[in-house]
């Protein structure tokens, strides 16, 4: 494959397989590129710039290392060294990221929300998708802590997103 800056949505689906993600995790990254790229439409209606192709592959692509210690961070290495420079610092990003009144609405908090939205390849809402983390990690607290933080910050993004549509849930659009 040429490298590029964006991997084709075939051409994700096809570095998926080569790294041998199975189709349970082909099914979430599909359903989070669908998820993902109905809000940035959403929001490049409103006035946005995102870069929908974008919000697709790194949909998709996501959890490519899904399974592997640190797999946010094991992604981002395998995309940078496919060349894609800009989609590896979204694979990064989709497990943690820094998000407040301050930070920008960009792909990745595109990404990162859409992730959260989505469990297996089914759409849930963020209490939904967090309940189960949360009394999984209720014995530990760093581990409680950690998804409390996840579910912060996707909290954060979507009142951002509700905001700038002047919708008042984040329902209204992404759970349709």
């Amino acid at each position: 494959m040429e490298a590029r800056e964006i991997p084709a949505y075939t051409e994700c689906l096809a570095i998926l397989r080569r790294h041998q993600n199975n189709e349970r995790i082909i099914a979430h990254g599909r359903k989070v590129a669908e998820v993902g790229k109905r809000l940035a439409c959403c929001l490049n209606a409103a006035g946005m710039k995102l870069n929908i192709d974008l919000v697709v592959a790194g949909g998709l692509l996501h959890d490519i290392a899904k399974g592997q210690r640190n797999h946010a961070g094991r992604g981002e290495k395998l995309m940078k060294a496919q060349g894609f420079e800009t989609l590896a610092a979204i694979v990064g990003s989709h497990m943690d990221m820094d998000f407040s009144a301050e930070s920008n609405l960009d792909e990745a908090a595109i990404v990162f929300l859409a992730d959260k939205l989505v469990q297996e390849d089914r759409l849930a809402s963020l209490a939904d998708r967090f309940l189960p983390a949360l009394a999984k990690g209720s014995g530990s607290p760093e581990k409680l802590a950690a998804i409390t933080r996840r579910q912060r910050t996707a909290e954060a993004i979507s009142s951002r997103i509700t905001e700038l549509l002047g919708i008042s849930h984040l329902e209204e659009i992404a759970l349709q």
